[in-house]
């Protein structure tokens, strides 16, 4: 267990052997409203035994609510998104993987709150900073806004502002994820919180930044086969998208919020080779045997054997063993309570890592 990783943390990213770390407020100390980064070294083993993370460095978040962070391909870059402050951060990362200082801040504001229940659009909200494969671009989902921003970052020294992609009102874009299936077939899945869906789009990259194409092509439902968009009535929330290793299946969780019934993750068949409207098939669901499945994580041995739900609510992390040819659950493999249920926002599970 490590305790230094601030107030309320939210979410875990790795880099080589290095973990690094956002929280929600509390940094440097509870006076603060700001959330903080962290960056641990892990420790390899040793007698007599070390800590398993040494602390190599903890910052100022640069606003109120992280939720959460990423490190850019080459590990020189991390990226921050603060949700209630509406802003993000990008700070450069030392050779010894200490976070730096923020060498670029943005602080996105809305004209008019959108259509979602629940406060859920009356600020930006930016809820995901998420490189992309190639390590040179940011993507910032902006689910207050129904913005998906799009940045130039070369280095953290380096930061442009290419594309504002507008989502329908009510979209909520809240993670996206990306798949490469050969040097120039790169397709980004994109979770649309309050509507339940995901919208699938490929991706070109030009000889120069600003030659990048972000083109839509499919928008899916993670509530059920051929459903509409929902109406953004926070009945449902969709969450979290994982795509497995080769390519072939992707998972997206779904959060109900009118009872205390299971959850539920979507599965999805990849087609690679279909026209791209048609990329994605949805094949079933699963119960997440818990409640408000945030995070969900695939195990990383060359078939993602393993599906890991971690349910924020009911405070437990659930693992399914995949069968890898038809992408369907084989079985429940196991589950780990951390205590007892909790059923409030930020004071359960939200992020996991495998080793």
């Amino acid at each position: 267990m490590n305790l230094d990783s601030g107030t309320q943390p939210q979410w875990l990213t790795a880099s080589r052997q290095r973990i690094y770390s956002i929280s929600r407020t509390g940094y440097p100390d509870e006076s603060s409203e700001s959330g903080g980064v962290f960056a641990f070294q892990r420790s390899k083993h040793s007698h007599p035994p070390r800590p398993p993370l040494r602390l190599l460095s903890a910052g100022s978040s640069n606003g109120e609510g992280g939720v959460h962070c990423d490190v850019s391909k080459t590990g020189k870059a991390f990226a921050a998104a603060n949700i209630e402050a509406s802003t993000i951060a990008i700070y450069p990362v030392a050779d010894d993987g200490s976070i730096g200082e923020a060498t670029y801040r943005e602080q996105y504001h809305l004209d008019k709150p959108g259509p979602g229940s629940n406060d859920s659009q009356i600020e930006a909200f930016p809820h995901q900073t998420q490189f992309d494969p190639t390590g040179r671009f940011l993507f910032v989902c902006a689910r207050g806004a129904d913005r998906l921003y799009i940045y130039s970052v070369p280095s953290p020294h380096q930061v442009t502002q290419l594309q504002e992609i507008v989502l329908p009102p009510g979209t909520g874009p809240r993670h996206a994820a990306f798949g490469v299936f050969n040097a120039t077939n790169t397709y980004m899945y994109l979770v649309g919180e309050l509507d339940n869906t995901i919208r699938v789009y490929t991706i070109s990259y030009g000889n120069e930044p600003s030659k990048l194409t972000v083109e839509l092509h499919q928008t899916i439902s993670t509530l059920g086969p051929g459903l509409p968009p929902t109406e953004p009535n926070s009945e449902y929330l969709a969450a979290d998208i994982v795509i497995t290793d080769d390519g072939k299946f992707a998972y997206a969780s779904s959060r109900g919020t009118t009872s205390l019934d299971s959850d539920t993750v979507a599965i999805y068949a990849i087609d690679d080779e279909a026209s791209p409207e048609h990329h994605l098939t949805y094949l079933d669901s699963i119960e997440t045997q818990g409640k408000i499945p945030r995070h969900l994580a695939l195990s990383p041995d060359a078939e993602s054997r393993y599906l890991a739900v971690l349910n924020e609510y009911t405070n437990d992390v659930v693992v399914f063993e995949r069968d890898v040819e038809t992408g369907l659950m084989k079985e429940l493999k196991g589950t780990l309570h951390f205590g007892d249920p909790v059923y409030e926002a930020r004071y359960g599970p939200s992020c996991i890592l495998w080793r």
